[in-house]
């Protein structure tokens, strides 16, 4: 459970920030997305990730959920109501602006090759302003929530980028990224299915648009 955004905002505790692509309330530091070359160990693509977490559609392999309860990312101007319920999960289609890793752009291409596709929930980040409350790690960074446990939040997923784009799979010119408004309830098709070739998170417009709540909005 989270609850309303404005709410959070309201009290100053640093919960969640303004995502101007999706005009919509995200939850900051939710994970942390990293591609990384099996042949050098070098992070080509990295991004810090937060997300209106809601009630999308039934967790696969766990218990039935129950009803579906939290389902309003909020706005400046509306309440909503975050949170994810035990049987449900929050999945995103590879195509919404902010899921999915750009390969080609002309300054830093990602060269074919093998890569690992890492995911840290969780994540520490530096202090920053306002995060007083926010727990700390015995490294002394900041995360959203206390953990007895701070190193087993990874997961990972081995991924080929081919050499030739026919061979490639996930967003394509009939698949173009898109970018999504949301100002109301979230429909439990609105994200779709996942999709994982090419998709990461945390990259496109959405990526370098997210605003502090505290930060001056005039």
């Amino acid at each position: 459970f989270v609850g309303d955004p404005l709410e959070h905002v309201a009290a100053n505790d640093g919960m969640f920030e303004y995502a101007l692509c999706h005009d919509h309330y995200h939850f900051r530091h939710y994970a942390t997305y990293e591609l990384i070359s099996v042949e050098t160990g070098a992070v080509v693509r990295a991004a810090k990730r937060g997300f209106c977490m809601v009630d999308v559609t039934p967790a696969a392999g766990g218990p039935p959920g129950g009803k579906r309860t939290y389902d309003s990312c909020g706005t400046r101007s509306s309440p909503g109501f975050q949170g994810i319920s035990a049987g449900w999960a929050d999945s995103y289609n590879r195509v919404l602006d902010g899921q999915f890793f750009v390969l080609d752009e002309p300054a830093a291409p990602v060269s074919p090759g093998e890569y690992i596709l890492r995911v840290t929930v969780n994540p520490a980040f530096v202090c920053g302003a306002g995060d007083d409350a926010r727990p700390h790690d015995a490294a002394g960074f900041c995360h959203m929530f206390a953990e007895s446990d701070y190193t087993n939040n990874v997961g990972e997923a081995a991924i080929t980028i081919p050499s030739d784009v026919k061979n490639a799979s996930g967003p394509g010119l009939s698949e173009a990224p898109t970018r999504r408004n949301n100002k109301g309830p979230v429909s439990p098709h609105a994200r779709g299915g996942t999709g994982f070739a090419f998709s990461a998170g945390g990259y496109g417009e959405c990526a370098r648009t997210a605003v502090h709540p505290k930060e001056d909005f005039s």
